[in-house]
């Protein structure tokens, strides 16, 4: 009889009850319609429900203890906030790659079931708030580096959404430059000064 891995072997023993737990979704109403502006998407709104309960199933099969809460829904992306009362770090895994993995297959799942594209993004204890929180302070003390030096900078590798923080963070800034080099798992961002 072989062990029970978990879901690719990185979410195993950790309990088995999973709670769903949905907050009302507030949206503000708009004050002026711009005709120029490109139309919002709608949500089917069959999809927070179904997210809430493949998560809820995923977490089962990995033997996770969690509670499911939906947040917040913007545009085209639903947050969901996985609350787990130990073993946040496994569930989040290094640098956010279970979470990013997760995120990867509910985005798939959505895509196959509604035929439409949606982004959801999926926190554990607050994670992403420090990792950005974190990264802006590394990017800016970075940043001040290559201004003080003139020497460029290699970050450390990360995912689209962080390459693309550093990037916005940067793209007022006139003396320093952001460029995205590398593949995969180990594309970074280098900063270098402006000519």
């Amino acid at each position: 009889m072989s062990e029970r891995k978990g879901f690719f072997g990185f979410f195993k023993g950790l309990g088995k009850s999973v709670q769903v737990e949905t907050e009302s979704v507030v949206t503000k109403p708009t004050q002026q319609v711009d005709e120029t502006a490109v139309p919002s998407i709608v949500i089917n709104p069959a999809i927070e429900p179904y997210c809430m309960g493949k998560l809820q199933e995923i977490m089962e099969l990995c033997g996770y203890d969690v509670q499911v809460k939906l947040y917040r829904q913007s545009g085209d992306k639903i947050f969901i906030d996985l609350v787990a009362t130990e073993d946040l770090g496994r569930l989040i895994g290094r640098d956010g790659f279970h979470l990013e993995a997760v995120q990867t297959l509910m985005r798939a799942f959505v895509f196959k079931q509604f035929n439409q594209t949606l982004k959801v993004i999926l926190d554990a204890g607050g994670y992403r708030r420090r990792r950005r929180n974190s990264l802006r302070s590394k990017v800016m003390e970075a940043a001040k580096k290559v201004t003080e030096s003139g020497d460029s900078i290699t970050l450390d590798p990360m995912n689209s959404a962080e390459r693309r923080m550093v990037h916005v963070l940067l793209e007022g800034n006139k003396d320093i430059a952001s460029l995205s080099k590398g593949d995969g798992v180990k594309r970074h961002v280098i900063l270098a000064k402006k000519s």
